[in-house]
């Protein structure tokens, strides 16, 4: 049984709505060069130094071997699921990311983090299932009982800040060690549940974890209609310590998003350095939608 205050049933999924509606007008009133399109150059930049360099079109993302991409695709985006499925990359960095524990739950109805961009992605990691695997790396990794491996991709660092992560809530006692103990899944090729999208799975930029007790929820297993977010998940101190500790390293956890996936972890630095970019040149959500 969850603890602590619930929130009212389906009230997640009306939120959704609004917020959606919030990020939607939002991206639609972008115009070539607007400082959120400057905002967004140099989040990706800061998060991606060994892929990106500063561009002299401030439309558009400059990869180091030439390759130019556009921030914004300018397509329409009639609903948040049509946003999913339609994101561009500008688009990919604008709903803020509520790094922290505790953090502020009114701002995680936007999905932080869900919006992505395939294209960005691809090109970053690898455009085929083989050309990400040839970058992939074992990671050690302890499971309480003997030491295994785990396969992440090297692109950009992540697999060192994979380590780092590891190294740091090994230093936090038996309880957050707990936490991470059953690592259960990283490198895997698939699209999303129920969608036609690539999992950042795919790109060997995810880990997942059978947590301990009732803390892995994943609201297509708890039924989209009973619309409550798992309160009780966010009692729990250890896993606020990992949590803390991912995000210090550059990975995001799905458990900040309405449609929450606790077990899930990302490597997403571009969202962890949101904050250190000046606030008027990144568009925000408000948080109290």
């Amino acid at each position: 049984m969850i603890q602590g205050k619930q929130v009212k049933p389906c009230s997640i999924w009306r939120a959704l709505a609004v917020i959606a509606a919030a990020v939607l007008s939002a991206l639609h009133s972008h115009a070539d060069g607007s400082p959120s399109e400057l905002g967004a150059e140099d989040l990706l930049i800061a998060a991606y130094p060994q892929a990106l360099v500063h561009s002299d079109n401030s439309a558009e993302i400059l990869w180091r071997d030439g390759t130019r991409m556009a921030l914004d695709n300018g397509l329409v985006k009639a609903s948040f699921e049509d946003l999913l499925n339609k994101a561009s990359i500008l688009d990919q960095v604008m709903v803020q990311y509520p790094a922290g524990w505790p953090f502020d739950r009114s701002r995680i109805a936007a999905d932080p983090g869900r919006v992505r961009n395939e294209a960005f992605f691809r090109k970053l990691y690898g455009n085929t299932q083989k050309s990400v695997e040839d970058r992939l790396v074992d990671v050690p990794w302890p499971n309480g009982t003997s030491p295994e491996r785990v396969r992440f991709t090297s692109i950009n660092g992540a697999a060192d800040a994979l380590a780092a992560v590891r190294d740091e809530i090994g230093s936090l006692g038996p309880k957050a060690a707990r936490i991470i103990a059953r690592p259960n899944g990283t490198f895997n090729w698939r699209p999303i549940a129920g969608t036609q999208r690539l999992s950042m799975h795919s790109f060997g930029a995810a880990i997942d974890f059978d947590l301990p007790g009732n803390l892995s929820r994943y609201w297509r297993w708890d039924g989209k209609e009973a619309g409550t977010y798992p309160s009780g998940v966010l009692e729990d101190d250890a896993l606020g310590a990992v949590v803390r500790a991912f995000e210090k390293h550059g990975f995001i956890w799905g458990g900040k998003w309405g449609h929450y996936d606790t077990v899930h972890f990302e490597y997403r630095p571009e969202l962890l350095r949101q904050e250190s970019v000046d606030s008027k040149r990144v568009a925000k959500v408000p948080a109290d939608r």
